[in-house]
């Protein structure tokens, strides 16, 4: 008997990780044009960054695109049976979190890739961190880089001191080894950002490790070159040994916003360079006529690649370089580099060089490299799945933020797909890439812009009205007049609807949020609103029917009661101010759930819904899935495949989407999911009779308690800590499960509360 006791014990005191939490992708057909996308799924591209090596060891470089908008990852293998890139998810989800820039390169040559990326807002101070590759299995992983610095960034030495080797968040530096002495060097703007400077790696010359990182500043002026403050007019030295002269002799202030690539332009062996700038739409090539260790730039072209066709995006392009089609030479991708003003539809030009080492010669292939095979609308999109024509299959709508064209508005619209699968085998197709017109609101004196559909029958006449938010905080109202189980028809669309103005960014659903049988509104926004007291409160807002079926009524003042702006005090918080709230509301068996993206991707879910309007929903998990799909995620859930089970699709910042199967029942329970063992996570005593530890590797942001039926006893959201003292002195003995919200995961653990 004591040994089946022991048993029982070493079971009960076991970690585990939720596989519930990693949610898998669910690939669904996209049609458009009568052509199957072929990576319908990816997400979208805006302004991706390229660079290609080796991450799962089987002699092919893989190429790892960064995204600047949304901070997204994706890596892509050459398959040569199809002589096609195919989608690697399975590498792409064992980067760090990395901000603004970042490119991977074996810095130290030992086979295996690491990531030089920015530091600005990761830690701080504008510079470079390392992160360092290590091999498990047959996949590249990455440990942060430290340093004997006050930052774990690169510095270099000025006299007795070191300095952080600044480079702005902005611009886009460039590693290479420019002496050919076979260690990686650093290319990059000065911080005044008229000349570029070398940081040389000297292990080599000082006969230590590639692994140790020590750089110097071996030349303030590389390339003899100087570039003008607020354009992008550069001006070339007529000698090796002198800079060229400064524009101004008043020290005029750069703009921030400049990319390098260095790459051999016309095959002389020396690394020549191409520049995009912040205030152009072209590409700069420099040609390098000095030597390995003394670079001079005697030849410019301010229109590359003029004798193929020459760059025009708009705008601050940036230039990569990566063997693209498979042959063995370095080819280059041109895109733009800066978020939310950039064109961000075909604006991801691949160059392929034709010529051969000893002679490169670039040619333009097409404008739309990868995001050619994804759906991509631009900027953010924002879907609700609905089923427009009413013949039992799930459609998909999709408000969209807009594309971006040189000197011309944003161009939004809504954007139908209908399901032409089965009710177990969904396919979309695309129907009408303007749905009801409303790209004509982009234009006029006050254009608006990301909309965002939600339906109910909000005139009680037994069909779906449609309810649209917009940039600029109000609403557009459809009147559905087609009656119950017809195929949608809408009148006119009405802007202003009821006046209804949340300030920035309506979001809306449509909800009998307080269950008195008439459709209220809920919303979310980009804006964090403020109690009476001036405290930060919430990020939705709740607008209550105080109509009836057939005539809805609204007060248009949100801070008014019944309305109220600081919804179930939820909030959804990132840097400083910046919020963005894109509530979905599932009834599961007569209880709601809210589940809402967010600013940087996490999905939250908050419980205890109706009896909390006033007070504090419960959030019963904040990052749900640990989905990775960008920034300014909108979530839309249904089971689209009658499986009993919902499925997700997410749009983001970048104008593409993407698909999952979660765990969730119609009915609200989970899907069994098995669990594995992992032992970051320690609690003692165990048992215990009144206190509990619980210690972690990592930060432990939250916890809930379970009695041995799976009943909630305890709560608790908790500021970031590695280690937490529960006191559990009012639970009776038994078993209890602890479930520990960590940042991008959840563990359990039971544990046994004893007699004292």
């Amino acid at each position: 008997m004591f040994r089946s006791i022991g048993i029982v014990f070493l079971t009960i005191v076991n970690t585990y990780i939720l596989t519930s939490q990693l949610l898998k992708t669910y690939d669904v057909p996209f049609t458009v044009n009568n052509k199957t996308v072929q990576d319908a799924l990816a997400g979208g591209l805006n302004n991706p960054q390229f660079s290609e090596g080796d991450l799962d060891f089987d002699g092919k470089n893989e190429i790892f695109i960064f995204d600047r908008t949304g901070n997204m990852i994706l890596c892509y293998s050459f398959d040569q049976s199809t002589s096609r890139f195919k989608r690697r998810n399975d590498l792409s989800k064992n980067f760090p979190y990395i901000r603004d820039w970042a490119t991977i390169v074996d810095f130290n040559k030992d086979g295996i890739m690491d990531i030089f990326s920015s530091s600005s807002s990761t830690q701080g101070p504008a510079g470079i961190e390392i992160h360092q590759g290590y091999r498990k299995g047959n996949e590249t992983k990455f440990n942060l880089r430290t340093f004997n610095h006050p930052f774990n960034i690169v510095y270099y030495p000025i006299g007795n001191q070191f300095a952080n080797l600044i480079v702005n968040y902005l611009d886009l530096p460039t590693f290479d080894d420019v002496d050919h002495d076979g260690d990686i060097d650093i290319i990059t703007f000065s911080p005044n950002g008229t000349t570029v400077e070398w940081y040389k790696n000297v292990a080599k010359e000082r006969g230590w490790h590639l692994d140790s990182l020590h750089f110097i500043l071996e030349d303030m002026c590389y390339g003899k070159f100087t570039e003008a403050g607020l354009s992008s007019d550069i001006l070339l030295s007529n000698s090796q040994d002198k800079c060229a002269s400064v524009w101004n002799p008043k020290n005029e202030e750069r703009h921030s916003g400049s990319t390098l690539l260095s790459l051999d332009l016309d095959g002389n062996n020396l690394q020549d360079l191409l520049i995009g700038d912040l205030s152009s739409d072209k590409i700069v090539a420099l040609y390098n006529t000095g030597s390995t260790t003394k670079a001079w730039m005697t030849k410019i072209d301010n229109d590359w690649n003029v004798n193929d066709t020459e760059v025009n995006l708009f705008t601050f392009n940036a230039a990569y370089k990566a063997d693209i089609n498979q042959d063995g030479k370095e080819d280059v991708i041109v895109a733009p580099n800066a978020r939310n003003v950039s064109e961000n539809t075909n604006q991801v030009w691949y160059y392929e060089n034709i010529g051969n080492t000893a002679s490169p010669n670039f040619e333009l292939q097409q404008k739309n490299l990868f995001v050619g095979d994804m759906l991509d609308f631009g900027g953010a999109v924002h879907p609700v799945f609905v089923d427009y024509n009413q013949d039992g299959l799930i459609d998909l709508l999709i408000g969209t933020e807009g594309i971006i064209r040189p000197k011309s508005n944003l161009s939004p619209a809504l954007v139908l797909f209908e399901n032409i699968g089965t009710k177990s085998s969904p396919h979309f197709k695309l129907i009408d890439s303007n749905y009801l017109d409303f790209k004509r609101f982009s234009f006029g004196t006050q254009p608006k812009y990301s909309f965002s559909p939600t339906f109910g029958d909000l005139d009680g006449d037994g069909d779906l009205d449609m309810l649209v938010g917009e940039y600029y905080g109000g609403f557009f109202y459809c009147e559905n007049i087609a009656g119950s189980g017809n195929p949608f028809q809408f009148n006119n669309p009405i802007y202003d609807y009821q006046k209804l103005n949340i300030g920035v960014h309506s979001i809306p659903v449509l909800v009998d949020l307080d269950r008195d049988g008439l459709l209220d509104i809920v919303t979310g926004s980009r804006n964090m609103f403020n109690d009476q007291d001036f405290n930060v409160c919430g990020s939705m807002v709740f607008f209550k029917n105080q109509g009836t079926k057939t005539n809805p009524i609204f007060n248009d003042d949100f801070t008014k009661f019944p309305n109220t702006q600081c919804l179930g005090k939820a909030k959804l918080s990132g840097e400083g101010s910046k919020v963005y709230s894109t509530p979905t509301i599932i009834d599961f068996n007569g209880k709601y759930k809210i589940i809402s993206g967010s600013i940087y991707g996490e999905t939250s879910i908050w419980s205890d819904i109706e009896a909390n309007i006033y007070s504090t929903f419960r959030r019963e998990n904040p990052n749900y899935g640990q989905m990775r799909d960008g920034a300014l995620t909108h979530l839309a859930l249904a089971d689209v495949d009658n499986d009993m089970v919902l499925e997700m699709c997410i749009g983001n910042q970048r104008g593409g989407l993407s698909f999952y199967k979660t765990d969730l029942k119609i009915d609200g329970t989970y899907v069994n999911t098995s669990y594995l063992s992992k032992n970051d996570v320690e609690i003692f005593p165990n048992p215990t009779n009144h206190s509990l530890t619980v210690q972690c590797e990592s930060n432990i942001y939250g916890y809930q308690i379970l009695d041995i039926n799976g009943k909630k006893i305890l709560q608790s959201e908790i500021h970031p800590n590695t280690k937490v003292q529960l006191n559990l002195s009012i639970l009776p003995q038994g078993i209890y499960t602890i479930s520990i919200t960590l940042k991008d995961e959840m563990r359990q653990k039971k544990f046994i509360i004893s007699p004292n």
